[in-house]
């Protein structure tokens, strides 16, 4: 996008924001992959911005990305806001669930879903394609299971079947089971599945520090996100989500209104990321009662690549 400023006005009724009880709030809207661009371009915008609000409200939607980036991105908004609520009404998976381990509270609407946290790394040999760091111990794990099947069955046969001894039966039955077995686990790069163990840690140490804190992870949860779901794609639910988090619980009217307000403002069709920002302002102690329009202005900053970062304000003060 161009270095160029654009201002822009607009003119909402005060009866048409909810009450949200003096409460002044940061909105952060992000829709993009995760990835260090984002993450450079929301410190910017954080860092560039006057008279922050004690909470953000981050709207997150994305599919995923860079778990180093989903990280930094998490620690920049806990170091510039006391309390992060992150706002999911769409898709917001891996990365995005990493993000949303560093908010106190999680608002997911009817259409809204996480996304397990399983790391993806790029296949070996293929272009543009992942895989997921479960792969290679989900198929140990399940060589494991079909051996041991395999093991009990032969021996069952060959002791009834051939009537011999028990130790002979086993004896065989191990050959057996070794044939069958081997040339499958042949197949298994001992480098490969270091570099999976070691990614799959990853999400672990970095969950742990985000949950250390703010505690809304519940007993058990972070592993079960790791390795706890069959498919990297599987959906996690608000009502899935409360079996994990603390604190979990639908949008409000506010928080509808904000995001229809975002969503309207933006292009039909837009290309790249859009991150925006807003400011909120209740107080009103000063506004004329006879007087219910409210300001929104909105200043278009500078992004980075196809990014669109917008900061606006949306001031409930009636002006003169």
């Amino acid at each position: 996008m161009t270095e160029e400023n654009e201002e822009i006005q607009l003119e909402a009724s005060k009866s048409e924001i909810p009450d949200v009880s003096g409460e002044a709030m940061d909105i952060l809207f992000y829709c993009s992959d995760i990835d260090r661009a984002g993450y450079h371009e929301i410190t910017r915008i954080l860092s560039s911005s006057g008279n922050r609000a004690d909470t953000l409200l981050l709207i997150l939607t994305t599919a995923g990305g860079d778990p180093h980036a989903g990280y930094r991105i998490a620690r920049a908004l806990g170091h510039y806001y006391n309390h992060v609520n992150c706002f999911v009404h769409s898709y917001c998976k891996s990365a995005g669930t990493l993000i949303a381990l560093g908010a106190k509270q999680l608002i997911i609407s009817d259409t809204g879903e996480l996304g397990p946290l399983d790391v993806q790394l790029n296949k070996p040999d293929e272009m543009f394609e992942l895989s997921s760091g479960l792969d290679i111990s989900t198929a140990i794990s399940s060589l494991q299971q079909e051996s041991l099947a395999a093991f009990r069955d032969y021996v069952t046969d060959i002791k009834i079947g051939g009537k011999v001894s028990t130790r002979l039966a086993s004896e065989v039955a191990t050959q057996l089971t070794r044939c069958l077995i081997e040339p499958i686990a042949n197949q298994i790069d001992p480098m490969r599945l270091g570099e999976q163990q070691r990614a799959m840690r990853i999400a672990l140490e970095y969950g742990t520090r985000l949950d250390n804190k703010v505690g809304n992870l519940k007993s058990h949860a972070l592993r079960k996100l790791i390795a706890g779901y069959p498919s990297h794609g599987f959906v996690i639910d608000r009502k899935e989500a409360s079996e994990l988090f603390n604190n979990v619980r639908a949008p409000n009217d506010t928080e509808l209104f904000f995001l229809n307000q975002i969503l309207d403002r933006l292009p039909e069709k837009q290309n790249g990321a859009i991150i925006t920002f807003y400011q909120y302002n209740s107080d009103d102690s000063e506004t004329d009662s006879d007087d219910d329009e409210t300001t929104i202005q909105s200043q278009t900053l500078s992004g980075a690549g196809d990014q669109d970062a917008v900061t606006d304000v949306f001031d409930s003060e009636g002006g003169e």
